[in-house]
């Protein structure tokens, strides 16, 4: 055999063996996003869902038991309900259906597994095998993932369609067919029949897949979209009477801030509450004629009208919560009880998360000044996703768990510095 033809053999064994040791350290970080997810599992046999963790519960109870949605318990008379976007309340009863409600922990344990995955092929995607492999690690054992898959929450289910999103987008920008654009267009629809917030997702993804030559792209997103929207809006429609394109939750969402209790909370300015617990909406939700859909309306109005009377607490009740969730000021402790309840968490926890949030965050914010490649690598349009969702999300109050939609691209960013950092 002459050196000529031996010379790409080499070449393509090599390839091979390449090949096989990165699938190899990527089976080994998945298998480390289970261990660490278990272990969290094992550590709160304890676990009860509270709040909203309690609720996702009584609603995937009800699924499971063939009854569909439960009735209201935010209208007076109950009546039908959409407060809960559907897609992670169907995901869990389904789950209960077929394997019991110990199961259910069990999902989002291997829904965080999946985000791991992910996240090593938007990495893989844009940067390099290496820097890859440390975003994947680093996200299989970040605590505040880690603890957040061991809930009873949407999050875990909310990642999966994000960066998964993310991943879609890109490959949608570089392929010309359009079953790329089609696929993001359904992840945005799923993003929000997850989290009512994650509608706004549709606008990264627009800018992303649009091309200076075309519009089919952006055209068959919003298409498929909205297609796959409608048999939940059809449903609301049904049973309220009127539009609901998602969920009735947004004016009791802004309510809960907007009003002279959550202005003036003790020390700690634009704490959310209940509306219930307010003056302002009191009698409205003690209204028996309103099904959910209608007091969702008057909730709305209300909240929108106090806003526009006060815009300077407005924005600051924005500015507040925003660095809140972003864990740089503390919240209330009525809100941080309430968040470690909802995730399980033991004494002690809160500390480990807060402080690997914030080491993680500092990388990323140094990676972002110091490593234009990594600021590049994602369009810029993708970087608009979370600026977005944390925006949205501070109107709603300033639970930690709201800074779940930053961890992807947080990991993301410190895995090139850590990987410029090895390199020298």
């Amino acid at each position: 055999m002459s050196a000529a033809a031996v010379q790409p053999s080499v070449g393509a064994y090599l390839g091979v063996l390449r090949a096989r040791r990165e699938t190899l350290a990527v089976a080994g970080v998945l298998a480390l996003a289970g261990a660490t997810r278990t272990l969290v599992l094992l550590l709160t046999p304890g676990y009860r869902p509270l709040f909203d963790a309690g609720d996702y519960a009584r609603h995937a109870a009800s699924i499971a038991a063939g009854h569909g949605y439960p009735a209201s318990v935010i209208a007076a008379g109950g009546g039908p309900s959409a407060f809960r976007p559907p897609l992670y309340p169907y995901l869990l009863g389904g789950t209960y259906a077929i394997a019991g409600h110990g199961a259910g922990r069990v999902l989002g344990l291997l829904l965080g597994v999946v985000v791991v995955l992910l996240i090593w092929m938007v990495a893989r995607a844009v940067w390099d095998p290496r820097v890859a492999l440390i975003a994947a690690t680093l996200a299989a054992v970040f605590p505040p993932l880690v603890v957040l898959d061991a809930s009873l929450l949407s999050e875990p289910l909310f990642l999966v369609i994000e960066v998964a999103l993310v991943a879609t987008v890109l490959r949608a920008r570089r392929s010309p067919e359009l079953r790329w654009a089609l696929f993001a267009g359904v992840l945005c629809a799923a993003a929000a029949l997850t989290r009512e917030n994650g509608a706004l997702l549709v606008i990264p993804a627009l800018a992303g897949v649009a091309t200076r030559q075309r519009l089919r792209k952006p055209a068959v997103l919003l298409v498929s979209m909205l297609v796959t929207l409608t048999p939940w809006a059809l449903r609301n429609a049904d049973v309220f009477g009127s539009l609901v394109p998602v969920s009735t939750q947004t004016g009791y969402t802004l309510a809960g801030l907007m009003n002279d209790r959550a202005q003036s909370y003790p020390g700690y300015e634009a704490t959310w509450l209940p509306p219930s617990l307010t003056a302002r909406y009191r009698g409205v939700l003690r209204d028996r004629r309103l099904n959910e859909a209608e007091l969702d309306a008057r909730l709305r109005s209300g909240a929108v009208a106090y806003a526009e009377a006060h815009p300077l607490y407005t924005a600051k009740a924005l500015a507040l919560n925003t660095l809140r969730i972003a864990q740089i000021l503390d919240p209330a402790p009525v809100e941080r009880r309430v968040a470690a309840a909802e995730m399980g968490l033991k004494p002690g926890w809160s500390g480990l998360l807060r402080w690997s949030w914030l080491v993680l965050a500092a990388a990323a914010l140094a990676a972002w000044a110091l490593l234009p490649a990594a600021r590049r690598g994602l369009p810029s349009s993708v970087w608009l996703m979370p600026v977005l969702l944390l925006l949205t999300a501070a109107l709603a109050g300033a639970s930690e768990r709201y800074s779940a939609p930053l961890y992807p691209f947080t990991v993301l960013l410190a895995a090139t510095l850590i990987a410029r950092a090895r390199t020298g």
